[in-house]
C-alpha cells in the first residue's frame, strides 16, 4: 500500500503537514519535485519518505528559531516591465497595464519606495507610456533625468513656481461639469460655508457667460482669479458684508499663495500639454492649499480628456505617481480628491494613478477601495500592518513575518488583477543614486512647455480689486503685520542662508505665523529659497536669500521709520 494513505479514512496529519511544505515551495527545486512525484508514485519507499521528513523537519526547525518566509515564490505571467526579483532571486516582470488598476505603495521613511520609482518609471516610459511625477516635498526625483538621457527620453523638470496656471480654465469639452468640480475645489481648498459657497458658485457661473463659454463651446480666454476679485468688488454692497469679506480674505490668501506670475494667465497650459510630455513636477515650498488645488484640478483635467476620448480598452498611456501625498490627502478627509470616482472609471482608458503613502491614515477609502495593485513596506505602526494587512489577504504568520523581517527594498504585493492572487515578496534592487541635473539641463528641458502658447491676463492681480478696500480701513493688526514681514526681510538680509526655523526663533513666531510671512515675501519676489539635502533620505531643509530687490526694499522701509 502506498505510504499516502491508511485505509479509507482520508490523509493523515503527516500528509496534510507534507501537503502545506509542498504549497510553500519548500520542494520546488529539482530534487525535491523528484521526491515528491516519486512518493505521488508509490516509488522509493522508505528512503524517500526519509528524505522528505529531513527536509520537514530542517525547515521546522529554521521557522521555529530563525523564522521561515511564509510567502511563495509567485506564480507570475512574464510582463514587460521588470520591477524587481522574488525571494529565489528571479526577475519580477509585470504588465504595464497593470498600473491602469492603479498601485498603491506603503512604506515609512526609509522604506524604499522612492528609490523603487528611479527603477521602473523610466522601463515604463521606454515601453511607451508618459508620466507626470510629483515631488511633494523633496526634489529627488529631478534626478530621475540622467537615467531618462541615458536611455534617450525627454523628460521635464518643472518647478512649481514656472507652471502656467489658470484653474478656472477648463481642460475638458465639458465645461458645465468642470465649472461644478472647480467650484467645490474652490469651496474645499477655502474652506467656506454655505451662504460662501453659493455667493462664490454664482460669481463662477456668472463670469463663465460673460466669457461666452456654454457648454462644448470653444472659447480661447477664460477669467482668472483676480477676475472672481473684481466680481465681488462691483458686487459692493449687493452682498453680505460678512460673505463678501471672508472669500475675499481667504482668496487674496491663496493668489498670494500662488503668485501673481503662475496664475495671470485667460489661456494657461492644459492636460492635453502634460499628456504629451514626460514631466516632474516640483511642489516644494508651495503652500498646501496651493498643492491641493493645483494637484486635484491637473489631475482630474487629465483624467477626465482620456475618458472624454471615449476609446476603451486602452493600453497604458499615462502615470501619475504622487510621491508622499499624504498630508494633502489628509486635508481633504474622508472626500479624498475629487478625481477619487474617476479611478473607479478609468481603469479600461489607459490611465494610472500610483501612490507612494507613509501609512493608511486619513486616506479616503473610496480611494484605496478602487486601487487594485498594493505594495507593503517597512512601516512604524501596527495598525498600518493590521490594516494593509487585511486588504493584502496575509495570513497571521505572514503578518507576523512581515512586521518582524521587513527591510529597505523588500515588499509585500499583491496584484490587481490576473488569475493570481496570492500575496508575495519582491525586492527591489539596490541602484546607484543618479548625479545631480544642472540648471542649464532644467532649462532646457522645459523648453518644449515654455514655447507653448498662453494668453496673458491684462492686468496683474490687485487686492484692490476686492472691494473691501484694505486702505480705506487701516487696523493696527494690518500695520504691524506689514511691519514684522519687514523685520522678517531684515533678518534675512543680514543673515542669508539659514533655515526657516532659525528665523522663526529669532523672531518668536510660530512656523503658522512664519509662513504667513515667508509666502507673501517669495511670491513678491524679495526672498529666494533654497532645498539643501543633508542626506540621501528624508526631506531637505529649506535656506532663505534675500534677492537685490529685497535688500533695495527693506532698506527703502527702513529709511522711512522714525
Amino acid at each position: 500500500m502506498s505510504p499516502r494513505f491508511k485505509g479509507n479514512i482520508g490523509p493523515s496529519n503527516h500528509e496534510k503537514k507534507v501537503a502545506e511544505w509542498v504549497s510553500r515551495d519548500l520542494f520546488r527545486d529539482p530534487a525535491g519535485r523528484a521526491l515528491i512525484r516519486s512518493r505521488a508514485h508509490g516509488g522509493g519507499g522508505e528512503h524517500v519518505e526519509r528524505l522528505i521528513n529531513q527536509r520537514i523537519s530542517r525547515a521546522e526547525y529554521e521557522q521555529l528559531y530563525h523564522g521561515v518566509n511564509p510567502f511563495r515564490a509567485p506564480i507570475l505571467p512574464k510582463g514587460q516591465i521588470p520591477f524587481g526579483v522574488d525571494t529565489q532571486g528571479k526577475v519580477i516582470e509585470l504588465d504595464p497595464n497593470l498600473l491602469r488598476a492603479h498601485m498603491v505603495t506603503f512604506g515609512g521613511p526609509g522604506a524604499g519606495k522612492s528609490a523603487w520609482i528611479f527603477f521602473y518609471l523610466p522601463a515604463l516610459c521606454s515601453w511607451g507610456a508618459r508620466i507626470l511625477a510629483v515631488d511633494l516635498y523633496k526634489r529627488h526625483l529631478r534626478r530621475l533625468f540622467a537615467i531618462f538621457a541615458t536611455m534617450g527620453l525627454t523628460l521635464a523638470i518643472l518647478d512649481w513656481r514656472q507652471l502656467r496656471y489658470n484653474p478656472l480654465q477648463s481642460p475638458i469639452k465639458d465645461t458645465r461639469l468642470y465649472l461644478s468640480v472647480i467650484g467645490e475645489l474652490l469651496c474645499k481648498t477655502m474652506d467656506l460655508r454655505a451662504l460662501s459657497k453659493v455667493t462664490l458658485r454664482r460669481c463662477l457661473s456668472e463670469l463663465y457667460e460673460h466669457y461666452g463659454i456654454d457648454g462644448d463651446t470653444p472659447t480661447t480666454k477664460y477669467p482668472t482669479l483676480c477676475d472672481v476679485l473684481q466680481w465681488f468688488g462691483e458686487k459692493g454692497k449687493a452682498l453680505n458684508y460678512s460673505v463678501r469679506a471672508v472669500v475675499t480674505e481667504k482668496l487674496e490668501g491663496l493668489v498670494r499663495g500662488f503668485g501673481e506670475e503662475i496664475i495671470s494667465f485667460h489661456r494657461a497650459w492644459t492636460a492635453r500639454d502634460f499628456q504629451k510630455q514626460n514631466v516632474v513636477l516640483e511642489l516644494a515650498g508651495a503652500p498646501e492649499n496651493v498643492k491641493g488645488l493645483m494637484l486635484n484640478s491637473i489631475n482630474f483635467g487629465v483624467f477626465q480628456a482620456l475618458i472624454e476620448q471615449g476609446i476603451p480598452n486602452q493600453d497604458l498611456r499615462y502615470l501619475c505617481v504622487l510621491d508622499d501625498p499624504q498630508l494633502l490627502l489628509q486635508d481633504y478627509g474622508a472626500e479624498a480628491v475629487p478625481f477619487a470616482e474617476l479611478v473607479a472609471v478609468c481603469r479600461g482608458y489607459g490611465v494610472g494613478l500610483c501612490l507612494n503613502l507613509q501609512s493608511h491614515y486619513g486616506v479616503s477609502d473610496l480611494l484605496l477601495g478602487n486601487i487594485g495593485t498594493r505594495f507593503l513596506g517597512r512601516v512604524g505602526r501596527g495598525e498600518t500592518y493590521a490594516s494593509v494587512g487585511r486588504d493584502l489577504g496575509l495570513s497571521a504568520e505572514q503578518l507576523d513575518w512581515a512586521k518582524k523581517n521587513l527591510k529597505p527594498g523588500l515588499f509585500v504585493g499583491q496584484l490587481g488583477e490576473g488569475e493570481y492572487r496570492e500575496p508575495f515578496l519582491i525586492q527591489t534592487p539596490n541602484i546607484p543614486l543618479p548625479r545631480e541635473v544642472s540648471d542649464a539641463e532644467i532649462e532646457q528641458s522645459l523648453r518644449p512647455l515654455l514655447d507653448l502658447p498662453v494668453i496673458h491676463a491684462d492686468s496683474p492681480v490687485s487686492p484692490s480689486r476686492s472691494g473691501i478696500n484694505a486702505s480705506a480701513k487701516p487696523t493696527v493688526s494690518d500695520s504691524n503685520r506689514s511691519d514684522l514681514a519687514m523685520k522678517f526681510l531684515g533678518l534675512v538680509v543680514a543673515q542669508p542662508l539659514r533655515t526657516v526655523g532659525f528665523y522663526t526663533k529669532a523672531l518668536k513666531l510660530n512656523g503658522k505665523q512664519a509662513s504667513a510671512l515667508r509666502q507673501p515675501l517669495v511670491s513678491r519676489g524679495l526672498i529666494l529659497e533654497r532645498s539643501v539635502s543633508k542626506s540621501l533620505r528624508g526631506r531637505p531643509s529649506i535656506l532663505l536669500e534675500a534677492t537685490p530687490q529685497g535688500v533695495t526694499a527693506h532698506a527703502k522701509w527702513k529709511g522711512g521709520r522714525p
